[in-house]
């Protein structure tokens, strides 16, 4: 994981955040990378301070992050692997993703 700012037990850098959150990553950007790595409440989350990094991490890297967890018994036995909600990132998932939009695009959507 990147460097990060210290937090405290449990509840991680719930302290350090406000409403004008954009400072304190603003001043960690300077103090560490511009990737930031923070704990809320025991959830992590990655702060991505600028547009190289954002463009890197999800325009160029983004099917290494797309993936879903698998669920057996809601993906494969109550719907037969037929469910674009839980069906994982592969050619199905791309091929179900073209057919819906093929049905409810904007000019389809219009002439219903």
């Amino acid at each position: 994981l990147p460097p990060s700012p210290r937090g405290f037990p449990l509840v991680g850098n719930l302290f350090q955040l406000n409403f004008d959150a954009w400072h304190m990553f603003a001043k960690w950007k300077e103090q560490y990378v511009p990737l930031v790595h923070i704990r809320v409440a025991g959830q992590s989350i990655l702060i991505m301070n600028t547009h190289k990094v954002t463009a890197d991490l999800l325009d160029r890297r983004g099917p290494i992050y797309s993936d879903r967890p698998r669920f057996i018994v809601a993906s494969e036995i109550l719907t037969g692997g037929l469910s674009l909600v839980f069906t994982q990132y592969n050619d199905v998932w791309r091929r179900m993703r073209h057919a819906g939009h093929e049905g409810l695009n904007k000019t389809v959507s219009a002439e219903f």
